[in-house]
């Protein structure tokens, strides 16, 4: 079985879809580099390459590619929960809270090193970033499938001197 056949067989198989049990998932497929190698895709519209490979009514299954130096926009998953995979690399992934004007103001960051899960809770807002000089892959699963996700702008405080 060839590994985009397991991830099918292992999210299809899912009975109750929360992120310990996509965590408990991820952790399944024994992710590698080789295997999501030919599912990495290069930026094109985005600062990063994204590719779904799977989708059902209840999940969906994504390789993110982040370049070096290169960083998601600001965003939730909207009513999804997530939980991603670092495959290669290390990340950077910052936690934002929306102000009463709905800008993104920081929180806190956590380093996710190759091998490490993190998870994303419905309406949490963050960025992915690569801090490094090699490329970036993660894989990630979202139930229910990404839809409303919503992107946010930081506040910018202008000091100006007459």
């Amino acid at each position: 079985m060839n590994w985009l056949e397991e991830v099918k067989r292992v999210t299809e198989g899912m009975t109750t879809i929360n992120e310990v049990e996509l965590g408990k998932a991820l952790r399944r497929l024994n992710c590698t580099a080789k295997q999501v190698s030919s599912y990495v895709t290069e930026p094109r519209e985005l600062p990063y390459g994204r590719r779904v490979i799977h989708r059902t009514e209840e999940v969906e299954a994504i390789v993110v590619h982040l370049p070096a130096g290169r960083s998601t926009f600001i965003h939730d998953h909207g009513e999804s929960v997530g939980c991603g995979y670092v495959v290669q690399g290390t990340m950077i992934n910052t936690i934002y809270t929306p102000n009463e004007r709905g800008r993104a103001e920081y929180v806190s960051e956590a380093i996710v090193r190759e091998g490490d899960c993190f998870y994303a809770e419905p309406g949490q807002v963050h960025a992915m970033r690569n801090p490094a000089k090699e490329p970036l892959i993660t894989f990630h699963l979202y139930a229910p499938p990404l839809e409303k996700a919503n992107r946010y702008e930081t506040e910018w405080v202008l000091d100006y001197v007459i």
